[in-house]
């Protein structure tokens, strides 16, 4: 299943950066193909990666189709664009990102009329900027509000915005509101706006409602210096320690009062939570791969289905890309997979050893127990520091091609923040934004707890990064990377068809190369 899943995998990022389908002729033909392919009784996994690669393909081009409707006002399949910047449009369009202060000149929309033109099976998306916001409505500009704006669409050829299902940009020159009804998600941030303190840290609309707009330059550089961007960044950690204190605290619940099933309901209400706390954050890339996992893991246990390491993050992988393969453009997916594999090859290092066998007619002294418990506390204590350590290296090559370099203190900053931030602040601020309908006062309390905190630990960082000694910059380009790197992955494909006892292990390393063979290329 491993083996079948990555090549399904593999197949998607081809489809996706190398394969085009312009005309709609080509979908007859590639049914007629999956046919005569079934019939001449072909391998299943040549039928499947047959259909994967017509799938993404077909994805793809559908995308891009209902993008091009902006350009032409109706559908075309067989055009090229002519221009890089169209007429003056007005079009009737939905907000579907947050949007505030910081961020009101940049966000995304789903078009709904273009010159009058009702588009009713093709909404596409578009990315606004407004340098010069105009207009007459009193209240805040939100998630879920219809407007009309007159824009410039601009053709931008930007593949981190197809990744968003974007293909056009435009510049809003001037709007009026048509409905200013928010949306659940934009209600509660405003409701979360209302009872922030004076002067609430950047990070407190990061980590609750995944908007990070309000971050600061100055902020961004310590987050990069120090390795620790991830921190802010409502991810699959979060997201899954969510998860796990939910599981806990429910399935202990449920165990007292001798409730029935509780496994099930247990993990299923932990679930929710957790999906719960996706949607806060919009289901980025990085949630959605978190969910997505955790549907599997819950799939597993009530099944009692015993599941390895590769199987789980091959399986992972392949319905990630099945559900959107436009999200191999986005450079977040391949630092999320390539984080998740460094963390299974790890998981996998560290499987525990059997005990050793007690005698138990030894005599155990007060002294030795006192003795066991410092000893097993240390190895504790220097598993946790090695793990990290080991994480770090493992991650390192995707970092040095994505941010021309890597933090000193990487493994140290993220050994001592990554607890203060999963046991300490999320679940407080989660509290805080599940009360904000109803009990605003706690949630008012709540927040200004985490704020504190969250500006002490700034504060820490800043001192941290008072210069730039622990950021270690590379400023020569890896002309050669993506020739070794693919040779490198060809290797370890070969060999672990030879060394079958390892070939989980060679297939997870494989994988972690991927990242930078594909970025390497494409920039």
């Amino acid at each position: 299943m491993t083996l079948k899943a990555i090549l399904l995998s593999i197949t998607i990022l081809i489809s996706m950066f190398f394969v085009d389908i312009e005309r709609i002729e080509f979908i007859t033909i590639i049914t007629v193909a999956a046919f005569i392919l079934v019939y001449v009784k072909v391998p299943p996994i040549l039928v499947l990666m047959f259909v994967v690669l017509s799938w993404s393909t077909l994805y793809k081009n559908n995308v891009i189709n209902e993008s091009n409707t902006l350009l032409y006002n109706a559908v075309s399949q067989h055009k090229k664009l002519s221009t890089t910047v169209a007429q003056d449009n007005i079009i009737t369009a939905e907000v579907i990102t947050l949007v505030n202060k910081k961020n009101r000149l940049l966000f995304d929309v789903k078009v709904i009329k273009i010159n009058d033109m009702l588009l009713s099976s093709m909404q596409p998306k578009l990315a606004l900027k407004w340098p010069n916001p105009d207009y007459d409505y009193p209240g805040e500009l939100g998630i879920g509000q219809v407007w009309r704006f007159k824009v410039r669409l601009i053709n931008t050829k930007q593949l981190k915005l197809l990744s968003r299902h974007i293909k056009f940009a435009g510049i809003i020159t001037k709007g009026e509101v048509i409905r200013s009804k928010l949306s659940l998600r934009g209600h509660l941030y405003q409701i979360f706006k209302s009872v922030l303190p004076a002067n609430p840290n950047p990070m407190l609309y990061a980590l609750s409602f995944g908007d990070r707009h309000y971050i600061t330059n100055e902020l961004w550089t310590q987050l990069q210096q120090l390795g620790i961007g991830h921190l802010v960044a409502i991810s699959g950690l979060h997201i899954g320690l969510i998860f796990g204190f939910c599981y806990i605290f429910i399935q202990g619940l449920l165990r007292l009062v001798n409730t029935p099933h509780y496994l099930v309901i247990s993990l299923s209400m932990s679930l929710i939570v957790a999906i719960f706390y996706a949607w806060i954050a919009g289901f980025s890339l990085p949630a959605l791969r978190a969910i997505i996992l955790l549907c599997l893991h819950c799939l597993y246990r009530v099944q009692y289905y015993k599941v390895t390491l590769s199987q789980l993050f091959s399986m992972m992988l392949l319905i990630t890309l099945l559900l959107d393969p436009l999200a191999v453009f986005s450079i977040s997916f391949w630092l999320s997979f390539s984080a998740m594999a460094a963390v299974f090859i790890l998981v996998w290092l560290n499987k525990p050893t059997k005990p050793v066998a007690i005698d138990r007619n030894s005599v155990v002294t007060n002294k030795d127990r006192v003795t066991g418990i410092i000893k097993g506390a240390l190895h504790k204590v220097t598993h946790l520091c090695y793990s990290q350590v080991l994480l770090t290296v493992l991650i390192l090559p995707i970092q040095v091609a994505v941010f021309s370099g890597f933090s000193l203190l990487s493994a140290l900053v993220n050994l001592v923040f990554i607890p203060v931030f999963s046991v300490l602040i999320l679940p407080v601020l989660l509290l805080a934004v599940l009360l904000l309908a109803i009990m605003p006062g706690l949630s008012r309390i709540l927040i200004a707890s985490v704020n504190e905190v969250l500006n002490f630990i700034q504060g820490v960082w800043g001192v941290l990064t008072v210069n730039d000694v622990i950021w270690l910059e590379f400023d020569g380009t890896f002309d050669n990377t993506f020739s070794n790197c693919l040779l490198l992955m060809l290797v370890l494909l070969i060999v672990s068809f030879i060394l079958k006892p390892f070939r989980g292990t060679l297939h997870a390393l494989s994988l972690l190369l991927l990242p930078l063979i594909c970025y390497s290329y494409f920039n």
